[in-house]
This record gives C-alpha cells, sequence and structure tokens, in this order.
C-alpha cells in the first residue's frame, strides 16, 4: 500500500466515522410522528431497540417529536469508545448498514446480532410500511427495493 493509498483510507474512515455520529444524533429510532397511530407504533416497536442500544452498548438515546435539538451529546462518548474499539473492516460495514437503515442504532443492533436483517429493516421502514398500509404500495418499486436491500443487510451481518 502506497503513502496515497493509506492517506486516502484514512479520509474515507473518517468521513464513515463521522456519517455513524451524525446518524446517532438524529437516529430513526428516536423520532415519534405526530399521527397518533403512528406515533404509538412508533412507540411500541422502538422503545425495546432503544432498551437494546442501552443495555448492550450503554447508548441512551431519547425520543424526539421534531427536527429541532437533534444531538444525542450523552450518547457520542460511548459511540466513540465503541468505534475505537473496532477494525477498519468492521466500521465500514457499520458505515455501510447505517447508511441502508438511516440509523446507526439499528446498524449496531444488527451488526451484534441483536436483530436480524429483516428485523433492522422493517424498524427502518416503519413509517413508510405505515404509509403503504393506508395508501398502498408500487410493488415493482417496493418489493425490489425491499429485497435488494435486505440482501445487502445479511451479506453485512454474515460478514461481520
Amino acid at each position: 500500500m502506497s503513502f496515497l493509498d493509506a492517506s486516502r483510507s484514512q479520509t474515507l474512515l473518517q468521513v464513515a466515522e463521522t456519517r455513524l455520529k451524525q446518524f446517532l444524533a438524529g437516529d430513526t429510532l428516536t423520532f415519534l410522528d405526530h399521527n397518533p397511530e403512528l406515533r404509538e407504533l412508533q412507540a411500541k416497536e422502538f422503545g425495546p431497540a432503544l432498551e437494546k442500544l442501552r443495555k448492550n452498548f450503554g447508548i441512551s438515546l431519547e425520543f424526539k417529536e421534531d427536527m429541532h435539538g437533534l444531538a444525542q451529546p450523552a450518547a457520542q462518548p460511548e459511540l466513540e469508545a465503541l468505534l475505537r474499539s473496532l477494525a477498519t473492516w468492521q466500521k465500514f460495514a457499520l458505515d455501510s448498514a447505517s447508511g441502508l437503515l438511516k440509523s446507526t442504532g439499528l446498524a449496531l443492533l444488527l451488526c451484534f446480532g441483536h436483530v436480524s436483517p429483516a428485523k433492522a429493516l422493517e424498524l427502518s421502514r416503519l413509517e413508510e410500511q405505515f404509509q403503504v398500509d393506508r395508501f398502498g404500495a408500487i410493488e415493482e418499486f417496493h418489493g425490489i427495493e425491499e429485497t435488494e436491500i435486505e440482501l445487502k443487510l445479511t451479506a453485512i451481518r454474515l460478514f461481520w
């Protein structure tokens, strides 16, 4: 590996770590919708996942009702400590899962075996599925996209 390769790899690693921290600050698992039905479903489904994060990683996230006050600063030291303990490839795998799920919390639960790829995907798409249940889906699009994401998540989990 040349100096340029090592330098580029380090830069990519820093970008991945920054993304993981940013996703955690506004994690999908923390937002409750204004629609009472969806809000109840989110609290019911996201609550156990947040508890698993706290129990297994010491990462405590709180529910938010809107985009204001996104930061979850209390969780950042625990995430940073966890990232320091991971190999480079694990950080990249976690970043990939986080991007697919739009959630660092779900990516952690998936990679460390606390949720299945199917459950992680289900939780990440809870709001979308709520809308699909109410208004219908475009099968050619929703089904294919979901299957592709679940395959990628399964590969990440198996690789981990």
